[in-house]
């Protein structure tokens, strides 16, 4: 069975354990902006945009909320 649909590039981003680009990936997929995850948090759209980037890590507090809002591990924003 090959892996399609809009969820492929999250996919193959948690199995290169990248989650900066999975956090880019579910924003796309999901047709979200960087402001609203930002508003979600809440933290500066341009702390977001340097996660995206994989230029800085979240705090573990905001690892742990990304996980609860998007599904991504908190534990992949450290692990290599």
């Amino acid at each position: 069975m090959f892996l399609t649909g809009k969820w492929f590039p999250c996919i193959m981003a948690f199995m290169e354990n990248n989650a900066p680009e999975m956090l880019r990936e579910w924003l796309e997929t999901e047709g979200r902006k960087q402001l609203w995850l930002a508003a979600q948090l809440p933290v500066d759209r341009s702390r977001i945009s340097l996660w995206v980037k994989g230029k800085r890590l979240p705090h573990p507090v905001n690892r742990r909320r990304i996980q609860e809002i998007t599904g991504i591990p908190a534990d992949l924003w450290v692990s290599k």
